[in-house]
């Protein structure tokens, strides 16, 4: 039965076979990228929580890099990986630019991130990962991202 609190969201092609690329898991969150194994070469990442579904086309497999690269803390980066576009600046991470899903830091909170479906000036969802649950993300990314490489 389906949690009526889950937001879901899905560009993900229901009659196409699909073949698990990566995935990870930390605490309650779960990150997967799988393939099309027939047909154009297309990819899909899903992120799962306790209150969020997404899957949603990626460019590739690299996104997931970039992704680590991009929310990991300030400390942890060295100055050719800090992102020119801290703060309001986002990392688009789908491929659909009608329905663009991106990652935004936050200006005030450095242990905080928005994921943001829609446009960046009216998102249809915008979801806040601080804390843990940052941790936690960051965690599944950097163990897909291991799977990808």
């Amino acid at each position: 039965m389906a949690d009526p609190e889950t937001t879901r969201m899905s560009s993900e092609p229901s009659k196409e076979n699909l073949g698990l690329v990566a995935n990870g898991s930390s605490g309650p969150w779960e990150f997967s990228v799988n393939e099309t194994i027939a047909g154009a070469e297309r990819w899909f990442a899903q992120i799962v929580g306790p209150s969020v579904s997404i899957s949603f086309e990626i460019p590739s497999p690299n996104i997931v890099g970039e992704a680590v690269r991009f929310l990991a803390p300030p400390h942890d980066q060295t100055p050719e990986l800090v992102p020119s576009a801290r703060g309001h600046g986002g990392l688009l991470i789908s491929k659909d630019p009608g329905v663009p899903v991106s990652l935004v830091r936050d200006d005030e909170h450095p242990d905080r991130c928005f994921l943001m479906v829609g446009q960046d000036d009216s998102p249809t969802v915008r979801y806040c990962f601080a804390g843990e649950d940052l941790v936690n993300l960051v965690e599944v990314l950097r163990q897909a991202d291991q799977d990808i490489i």
